[in-house]
């Protein structure tokens, strides 16, 4: 499972640097939320998808060091409007530039999508696909 997740984390940043990123909202706290089409992977009734946030400025929860964007590995319940974070990458520049500050494997537990937030903006182009 470990080597699953290094391997997960590894795929998003490679990824990222060829990402073709279009914005999908912005969280309260001003965060831009993108998603990057190209990614999505849909089978049956689940879908994967790539989304980032993007930050104003520096955060630091969860980690010692501070991050200006993330990348989740997110997958989506198309059929029940669930969602997992499969794995997460942290950076310290903008849209996912500068060096990986941290890369965490997800609890993948399953969790209710919300409507009127990035978690179902993302999932309606994930699941359309």
């Amino acid at each position: 499972m470990k080597r699953l997740l290094l391997g997960l984390s590894l795929l998003i940043s490679v990824t990222t640097a060829h990402a073709q990123w279009e914005q999908i909202g912005v969280q309260v706290q001003g965060a831009k939320a993108y998603i990057d089409s190209s990614t999505i992977e849909k089978t049956g009734d689940t879908s994967k998808v790539l989304v980032m946030l993007d930050f104003k400025k520096p955060e630091t929860h969860n980690t010692k060091k501070p991050y200006s964007s993330i990348t989740y590995l997110w997958e989506f319940n198309c059929a029940q409007s669930k969602r997992r974070p499969l794995a997460i990458n942290r950076y310290s520049g903008n849209k996912a530039s500068g060096t990986v500050v941290q890369s965490t494997p997800e609890n993948p537990e399953w969790q209710f999508v919300y409507p009127h937030t990035i978690y179902s903006a993302a999932q309606e182009i994930a699941c359309a696909k």
